[in-house]
């Protein structure tokens, strides 16, 4: 079995296909990856202005107690240069005159239409001035190959001018569901079904990494049918995640069909939940073992599926868009609770914070989804190993699982 660090970099040598790329305008971009490297076009701001209401002046004429206003700057409006010994009455965001080195609050001041007083002893050189270029000056890198556009980009693109990016176009998912139990919402349930959770859990997963085309297959549990359906997506489909299937029972047909159409690259993560993770490639179609399609077989129980596709799943999504994969970050945070025998597996247990101490967050099982309502994240309890109430592990905060 290998260890997360292990199975997340045997996913990052898989082989990345060339993405075709399409240019958006910003208004559509969120949720793309982008597929050139952008860099600021100009300076942002692209002039010295005040940050505050106030008066501009020379830093040295302010201890002369009182100063003359010799012009009023609003936001966009283009000043004089200011003379020696005066003030300019100045507005949030107009550019500074030549000559002022400093903006001295209108709180501070005391002033009327041709004077101003400056009461405070507290102001220093430079305050209250947002410098050219301060922000991104021109040619700084705004974002990489690969990163996500979000609301922040868009508003520093929108800032610079720049009105449409490239980006890569969507990777093709297929969510393939396998269990004649599994019985799709809307439709009543059976003896001995259940509904199909992880479909729609990791398709929410996706729209939260970014954009792309998904599709959903539900397969019986048939070998033959298994394969057929495969070999249909391999060559259609840039990616395919499963859901079971991928274990040792006589109904797990998954893992059977890729060893006999492709190629299983691993298989297993020592951890829990996630233990039956099964990593790899399908021919494509005449292309044969060329540009093979990635398939990632998911455990069938929602939890692990859920933890598993956070954890190897957006590994593999970065990876094929050419975005710079790191791993998770831990915080170091005392357990609420002691681990009283030995895990054979590293195991994340899922957490909420109480009184700065991590206690577990409802039913522990690998099928029980109503866990990670309320979840503040997940701590990772180390193998081999015992520990007292207090012991240090790591955390890892679900929003940044989620969004990082």
């Amino acid at each position: 079995m290998l260890s997360i660090e292990q199975m997340r970099a045997e996913l990052q040598k898989l082989p990345a296909r060339k993405r075709e790329t399409l240019t958006v305008p910003i208004a559509m971009a969120a949720g793309h990856h982008l597929a050139k490297d952008v860099f600021a076009a100009i300076d942002t701001p692209p002039f010295t202005n005040s940050a505050m209401d106030g008066f501009a002046v020379h830093f040295s004429d302010i201890s002369k107690g009182t100063l003359s206003i010799t012009q009023r700057i609003a936001a966009g409006s283009a000043p004089t240069v200011l003379a020696r010994g005066s003030a300019a009455r100045i507005f949030t965001g107009a550019p500074l005159p030549d000559g002022a080195d400093t903006v001295v609050i209108q709180e501070d001041c005391e002033y009327n239409e041709d004077n101003v007083r400056f009461l405070s002893s507290d102001i220093l050189l430079g305050d209250n001035i947002r410098l050219k270029g301060e922000d991104l000056a021109k040619g700084q890198p705004i974002g990489k190959v690969g990163q996500k556009v979000d609301a922040p980009m868009i508003g520093v693109l929108a800032s610079q001018g720049i009105a449409q990016v490239e980006v890569f176009k969507p990777l093709s998912v297929a969510l393939v569901s396998t269990g004649d139990e599994l019985t799709p919402i809307g439709e009543p349930l059976k003896p001995g079904s259940i509904y199909d959770s992880n479909r729609h859990m990791v398709n929410a997963l996706l729209e939260s990494w970014g954009k792309v085309e998904c599709q959903h297959i539900q397969l019986a549990d048939n070998l033959a049918a298994t394969k057929k359906a495969l070999v249909q997506l391999a060559s259609s489909t840039d990616l395919i995640f499963t859901f079971g299937g991928v274990s040792v029972g006589e109904e797990d047909h998954i893992k059977q069909a890729v060893s006999e159409l492709g190629e299983i690259q691993s298989w297993k993560v020592k951890l829990k939940p996630g233990k039956p993770l099964m990593v790899g490639l399908l021919g494509r179609g005449d292309s044969g073992t060329e540009n093979p399609t990635p398939i990632l077989g998911l455990p069938g129980n929602p939890l692990s599926a859920f933890v598993t596709f956070l954890l190897f799943g957006q590994t593999l999504l970065n990876h094929l868009s050419f975005r710079e994969t790191v791993s998770p970050i831990a915080y170091p945070m005392p357990l609420g609770f002691a681990i009283n025998s030995a895990r054979q597996r590293p195991e994340l247990v899922r957490v909420r914070i109480e009184n700065g101490k991590l206690v577990k967050n409802g039913n522990q099982s690998s099928g029980a989804l109503a866990s990670l309502i309320d979840c503040d994240g997940l701590a990772l309890v180390p193998s081999d190993i015992c520990l007292e109430e207090g012991s240090t592990v790591d955390f890892y905060p679900l929003s940044a699982l989620l969004y990082g």
